[in-house]
């Protein structure tokens, strides 16, 4: 549903209508309707629903609202954001030369203009200081009704010292305003492939970071570029997520749907994203990424000030730079700053956002230097003229026997683009955009509500030469794996010693789908006739793993009991092990921990740490240092064989003072153990001397040469 829908808006406003007191609903009637007769809540309830679908009557109470107020109204309509939050329209009435902006926002909600989106009280509210004081707990929000906010526009609204206007300009450009499309696209894949991760705080790990940074398609540079945006590819995910595009769901942002507008024409996508960059308080144009969870951000009402401003010039031009001089000189947030403070969010913003969403033209003014208006195209998607006759191509794809496809952007549309994206992955962006029609792709159309007929007429509809034959093929080979696929709730999993064993067992009649060599899936337990089969062990895999194997003395020999093991244990030993030469016996399967097994293990990413892990849960004992010496291999560091003597006491202590004696200690190695000292064999008849003139008996075999 769009975000402005009439329907959505007017619930909304009964909602919030249902919330207030009988005094307040008749105090707003009474500025609304006018009524002469008393007439009950609910009749009056009645009434101020429908109201703002009367014109004549929205119009009358608009022109006897203050400037400055329907002017208010005029921005949020030009928002296509029914709702903002207070802080958000106190900033704006401030660029409105407005002294006392609260006040504006009381009239405003007291004669029914603004309504509060509801509170979870019992108490209702009594009028705009009781809700004031209520809303902290909802962040103070406050909607307009898109019927009555779109009238306000054309009643008559306006921004006080506009910027004048420049004449004599060249060079105008337009873009095809589907640079976002075709990026979001890309994200959604991406994401719908393998999630982002989010830390305690709401931001992106380290990881997804440069994932979004580094992307080869999302920083590929824009076909019709004019100015570098600050890590696009976050600005992308906040757009994403304002969208429903992406969702942030425990702990993880996952993919969601692509939105229903895409489909309904260039004018109502665009506006659906222009709605949702004014939710984007974790990017901007100035700054950069500040994370998903970012407090509100004064760049959401500068920008819907900047395009604002474009609006009052029917068809002029502006700097810039003159734009957010406007704003600076005037916003709460930025004044008293240097007037310049703005010029590069606005040449960004400008000349980046709006201009890739085809909001605005740019052209060049006498001095080359850069100038915007609103498009056509913007003009349309804040409701102030008729929606521009599209250019159509329907024929725009080239489908390629070897499953690539070639997209020539003139035909594509907002619409193709997310069909597209369904069912094939994007390849490269540009001017001929490519695009990959793959199992994986083509598995994710299915899982998107797409058919192989209906992606075979997407194809077809818009592809300059019949399908390929090859084409066709694949679709449907991928298709029938896909619908091969089954989910079983629950189910037994029969585990046989032998491919002879589970045909003899299938020959008897046992029912069961076989799922390899020795597996058999049974998928009601009640169909299986026990007494015809030998069972030496059963296993819940809702539990945790169990202790089924047993380690050797030697530390690399495993003997797995296969009365204990479940299905999963084979699976996880040969990744590291080799099935022993001896085989199995005695209900045992014997494996072996070889140089080779863990080498092929240490190339597939298996680690210490996993193995240290994978060992207690499974024998009930640490890693061996036999695995740990054939894991760590070529890491480990080079070994030496040389000659020693060594010298044994009888005392540790003894070994302490020779140690520390000047005379004996640079004749000594090393310390080999307790009373045990390693020595040079040159040193030897040196050491001897100095434990003769120490008193120290020497035995026949104290000193004795190992090698």
């Amino acid at each position: 549903m769009p975000r402005d829908a009439a329907q959505h808006w007017t619930e909304k406003l009964r909602t919030a209508l249902t919330r207030c007191d009988a005094e307040f609903v008749r105090q707003i009637a009474g500025n609304l309707l006018r009524l002469r007769q008393k007439q009950t809540t609910a009749e009056l309830l009645d009434k101020l629903t429908a109201w703002p679908s009367n014109p004549v009557s929205v119009d009358r109470r608009l022109r006897e609202l203050p400037t400055a107020g329907r002017t208010l109204l005029a921005l949020l309509s030009l928002s296509r954001q029914p709702a903002w939050r207070l802080h958000h329209l106190l900033e704006l009435l401030s660029c409105l030369d407005v002294p006392d902006g609260l006040e504006v926002v009381r009239e405003l909600m007291s004669t029914g203009f603004l309504g509060p989106l509801p509170i979870e009280e019992k108490h209702k509210l009594t009028d705009f200081e009781d809700w004031l004081g209520k809303g902290a707990a909802s962040g103070h929000w406050l909607f307009a009704h898109p019927q009555v906010s779109a009238r306000a526009v054309h009643v008559g609204w306006e921004l006080s010292a506009p910027p004048s206007a420049v004449s004599e300009v060249h060079d105008h450009r337009e873009a095809d305003g589907l640079e976002c499309f075709l990026r979001l696209g890309v994200l959604w894949q991406q994401v719908k492939a393998g999630s982002l991760r989010l830390t305690q705080q709401g931001d992106l790990f380290k990881r997804d970071h440069e994932r979004l940074s580094g992307d080869g398609l999302l920083s590929t540079p824009m076909a019709a570029g004019e100015t570098l945006l600050p890590q696009f590819g976050h600005f992308l995910l906040m757009l994403a997520t304002e969208l429903h595009v992406l969702r942030r769901e425990e702990g993880q942002v996952v993919a969601g749907e692509l939105p229903a507008a895409w489909h309904e024409g260039l004018v109502a996508a665009l506006g659906e994203i222009w709605a949702a960059l004014m939710g984007c308080d974790g990017w901007n144009a100035d700054n950069g990424w500040s994370g998903l969870a970012s407090p509100p951000s004064p760049y959401s009402s500068a920008g819907l000030l900047a395009l604002s401003l474009l609006a009052t010039k029917a068809n002029g031009w502006l700097h810039p730079e003159a734009i957010g001089q406007w704003i600076a000189r005037r916003h709460c947030y930025w004044k008293g700053q240097p007037p310049h403070v703005l010029d590069g969010w606005a040449e960004r913003f400008l000349l980046g956002v709006a201009f890739q969403l085809r909001l605005v033209e740019i052209g060049k003014d006498r001095k080359d230097r850069a100038v915007v208006r609103l498009s056509a195209t913007g003009r349309a998607v804040f409701g102030l003229a008729a929606t521009p006759p599209p250019t159509i191509f329907p024929k725009t794809l080239l489908v390629q026997p070897n499953l690539e496809m070639i997209a020539y952007r003139q035909g594509l549309s907002s619409g193709l683009i997310a069909s597209l994206s369904r069912f094939a992955n994007w390849t490269a962006l540009g001017a001929a955009c490519t695009l990959q029609l793959q199992p994986d792709s083509v598995y994710r159309g299915l899982e998107s509500s797409c058919t192989v007929e209906s992606i075979r007429q997407t194809l077809q509809q818009h592809s300059v030469k019949e399908l390929p034959d090859a084409v066709m093929q694949s679709l449907r080979t991928w298709a029938n794996k896909h619908e091969r696929l089954t989910v079983f709730a629950q189910a037994t999993l029969l585990e046989f010693g032998s491919l002879e064993e589970l045909n003899a067992a299938l020959a008897r009649g046992l029912p069961g789908e076989r799922i390899g060599e020795r597996l058999l899936l049974v998928a009601n337990d009640g169909d299986i006739d026990y007494r015809h089969l030998r069972l030496v062990g059963t296993r819940d895999y809702g539990l945790p793993p169990g202790q089924c194997v047993d380690v050797a003395d030697d530390g690399v020999t495993l003997s797995v009991d296969l009365t204990r093991a479940d299905l999963l244990l084979e699976t996880e030993i040969i990744r590291f092990a080799a099935p022993a030469a001896d085989g199995s016996a005695n209900g045992r399967r014997v494996y072996r921990l070889t140089p080779e097994s863990l080498s092929q293990a240490r190339h597939a990413g298996l680690g210490v740490r996993a193995l240290e892990e994978w060992f207690p849960q499974r024998t009930g004992q640490p890693l061996s240092p036999a695995a740990r010496l054939l894991l760590a291999g070529p890491e480990s560091l080079a070994v030496r064989i040389d000659r020693r003597v060594v010298l044994e006491v009888t005392d540790p202590t003894i070994a302490d003072g020779l140690l520390q004696w000047p005379e004996t200690r640079g004749l000594i190695e090393v310390r080999l153990g307790p009373r045990a000292l390693a020595v040079a064999e040159g040193n030897v008849e040196a050491l001897r001397r100095c434990l003769q003139a120490l008193g120290i008996p020497l035995a026949s075999n104290d000193l004795q040469t190992n090698s």
